[in-house]
């Protein structure tokens, strides 16, 4: 006779939010989002500065360069965020292995 109940079984309730995966790719595509945002916007709205004292970003740079930088730095803002966590799950991984102690009793 099995004295075992099948629904007795421990069973993890789903965890309700983000997991940090989600929150690491997400963190990822805010900024990216944001650095494209803010690097192409200007391109088409003609934001200049009135300051007799400027710089000009990206001068003498044609605009379809500008936007493939403002395109491929974010795609790799995304990337950086996915291999950082695949880097951080990893190195939590090997932390939790088991250590070998050594008694320092001579």
């Amino acid at each position: 006779m099995n004295t075992t109940n099948a629904t007795s079984e421990t069973s993890a309730a789903p965890r309700k939010g983000l997991k940090p995966y989600q929150l690491s790719i997400a963190l990822g595509v805010g900024i990216a989002t944001f650095t494209m945002i803010s690097g192409i916007i200007p391109n088409f709205v003609h934001w200049k500065s009135d300051s007799p004292i400027h710089r000009e970003v990206f001068e003498g740079i044609p605009g379809y360069l500008q936007i493939a930088f403002y395109t491929i730095i974010p795609a790799l803002l995304v990337f950086g965020s996915q291999t950082a966590f695949a880097t951080g799950s990893a190195a939590r991984l090997i932390a939790a292995r088991p250590q070998r102690r050594t008694s320092s009793n001579a």
